[in-house]
């Protein structure tokens, strides 16, 4: 949790557009009109009011207390600060598991919730205007031709490596870009028509990015479950980082736009294992600074004669 909310509020534009918030969010948390408990005259819907109201509250709070933690670091001259009550706001399982979270679960679980923690404010836009993506995946059925379309969203860009090798490295520009290639369904993986009713001897997926948000969350999957010590198992092949990243959107009518990103945060994992490791994030003020910041939990240093990509593993 501690690593990505801190790179949440080394998102400069999005910490600002949260602070904003603060007399909505104030109200909220106080209690609002559609936060009160019902009166006399609202007695035979009590019941759904109450829950109404308890689940409106729930995510003020959730809200507020994200605002909070964020003045704080803006303007507390500790060293560190504890979010605890921002975890308090969390459901159960964050808050009373000892277990290693996976940091990319919890931040699509996270900005989820602050989704609709959002909706009563006049940021309600704000997940989807800065992070969320969208993408159409066409599915080609190679018998009869006929294509299938269907639009997604994403908060993330998932890759994938091509073997758990440690010995084989990769270009994250490369492992980005495959996620746009075309991929078979054939063999024992084969697509079902629903034009010819049967399976097809060969479908091909293709995905197309349409929109790419401004803020471009990508997710190495370095994790796998191992059958035989039911363990999650880390791939630690190395990964070729670069502070800058061209990628391509294009429109259905095949209009194509470049979209550069320059990276300002990254998320570590340290450890041989998901249930045995630790997370810390190396970021930037501004994307086009040369000193880099590490966030380890309560130590805070400046990795400007290291090389932050060397953490990446």
């Amino acid at each position: 949790m501690n690593s990505f909310v801190q790179s949440l509020f080394m998102t400069k534009l999005f910490r600002y557009r949260i602070l904003s918030l603060g007399d909505i969010v104030q109200k909220l948390y106080s209690g609002s009109e559609a936060l009160k408990e019902p009166t006399e005259t609202t007695q035979s819907n009590s019941t759904n009011s109450k829950s109404m109201a308890s689940d409106e509250r729930k995510k003020a709070v959730s809200l507020f207390q994200l605002q909070k933690l964020f003045a704080y670091l803006v303007s507390s001259e500790r060293e560190a600060v504890t979010p605890t009550f921002l975890k308090a706001t969390l459901p159960l399982h964050f808050k009373t598991s000892h277990a290693q979270e996976d940091s990319s679960e919890f931040g699509r679980f996270y900005l989820d919730d602050l989704e609709k923690s959002l909706a009563q404010t006049e940021e309600k836009d704000l997940i989807k205007e800065m992070f969320t993506g969208e993408m159409i995946s066409y599915i080609t059925c190679q018998d009869c031709q006929t294509k299938y379309k269907k639009t997604e969203n994403f908060l993330d860009l998932s890759l994938n490596f091509e073997s758990r090798d440690a010995n084989v490295s990769y270009d994250l520009d490369k492992l980005v870009n495959k996620n746009f290639e075309p991929i078979e369904f054939k063999d024992d993986n084969q697509y079902f028509c629903e034009n010819c009713q049967k399976l097809s001897s060969k479908a091909i997926k293709t995905h197309i990015p349409t929109r790419l948000p401004p803020i471009l969350i990508l997710t190495i999957n370095r994790f796998y479950f191992d059958t035989k010590t039911f363990q999650r198992v880390k791939v630690l092949s190395h990964v070729n980082v670069t502070e800058e990243l061209d990628l391509i959107q294009e429109s259905e009518l095949g209009l194509q736009e470049e979209v550069k990103y320059d990276l300002y945060a990254i998320i570590v994992h340290r450890g041989m294992t998901l249930d045995y490791g630790h997370y810390y994030t190396a970021a930037k003020e501004n994307a086009n600074d040369s000193t880099w910041i590490l966030f380890d939990d309560s130590t805070t240093m400046s990795l400007e004669k290291l090389d932050p990509f060397e953490y990446v593993k």
